[in-house]
């Protein structure tokens, strides 16, 4: 729109991570749960014969992938309408203002510009507990590409990610715990609210385990899953979900060769006008901590 000649380097996920992994995707698992959830109470209503819906997890991929993917198509669309330069591949850093891409299809293309916006978001984090790394553990993006449900899941951390899946699992028959650290559910919000979503879930038969963190995490051969928590207590399932916050990619970017400086928490360093410490070099959205 202000006339710049722009080039976009996406790794993979055109539309972001609200597209492809976050928002629009669980949302749509939720819609669907949430109709499990009316049609068992079906005959609340008068209706007869729909109580006992069964869930199909390969139907519910393949929903959650068209509407994604439809997204994602359009996003595509949009962006080559504008006349920017879309380029697939993974960049990196090799001087001032110019990056390096490997692209999707092989090869590399150099690229410089006036200005250089930063804007490669978060990624799930793995804190370091003894045994998680190893115990092919489910993120909150691997999990949307579950091949069926787990008769029961871990679910360490009780913020907003955590608390939806956890109530998103339980609509679908999976039994549920969740290993929370603070005192109460969704630490961002107001106390009422998450003792009102913790009395929800204790109603529908969701374990919910406060105070207390994960100290090791172990996966028997037989495939179920054991964490031994900071108060002397194991809980067992067949999978674990970590779902313990987010962390900002900014590894083999190359930030070294600018002089982009990233903050105590590993964000790159913004000022009120999302200037990073490096001339023409600029950062925006998760990265950034915005």
């Amino acid at each position: 729109a202000a006339g710049q000649s722009v080039a976009m380097v996406e790794r993979g996920m055109i539309g972001g991570t609200c597209i492809n992994v976050a928002c629009i995707p669980t949302k749509t698992l939720v819609n669907s749960a949430r109709l499990l959830k009316t049609m068992r109470r079906a005959a609340d209503f008068g209706i007869t014969g729909a109580e006992s819906p069964a869930v199909a997890v390969d139907l519910l991929r393949h929903r959650k992938e068209d509407v994604v993917g439809t997204m994602v198509a359009g996003q595509r669309k949009s962006f080559l309408a504008s006349g920017m330069d879309l380029v697939i591949g993974e960049a990196k850093f090799i001087a001032d203002r110019t990056v390096e891409v490997a692209l999707d299809g092989g090869g590399t293309r150099t690229i410089r510009g006036t200005h250089v916006v930063i804007n490669t978001g978060m990624v799930p984090s793995l804190p370091p507990i003894d045994g998680l790394a190893g115990a092919n553990v489910q993120t909150s993006e691997s999990i949307l590409r579950l091949q069926e449900l787990p008769a029961s899941m871990v679910v360490l951390g009780g913020g907003y990610i955590g608390a939806e899946y956890a109530s998103m699992l339980n609509l679908m028959g999976v039994r549920v715990t969740v290993v929370q650290r603070g005192a109460h559910l969704l630490g961002r919000e107001d106390p009422d609210v998450a003792a009102a979503v913790a009395e929800a879930f204790t109603r529908d038969g969701i374990e919910v385990r406060l105070g207390v963190e994960a100290t090791r995490v172990t996966r028997a051969a037989g495939g179920t899953v054991t964490v031994e928590l900071s108060d002397g207590g194991t809980v067992s399932a067949q999978d674990i979900l970590v779902a313990l916050g987010r962390e900002p990619v900014t590894a083999g970017l190359g930030l070294e060769k600018t002089g982009v400086g990233l903050s105590a928490r590993g964000f790159v360093a913004v000022d009120e006008h999302l200037r990073t410490t490096a001339d023409g070099v600029w950062a925006a959205g998760d990265v950034a901590g915005s």
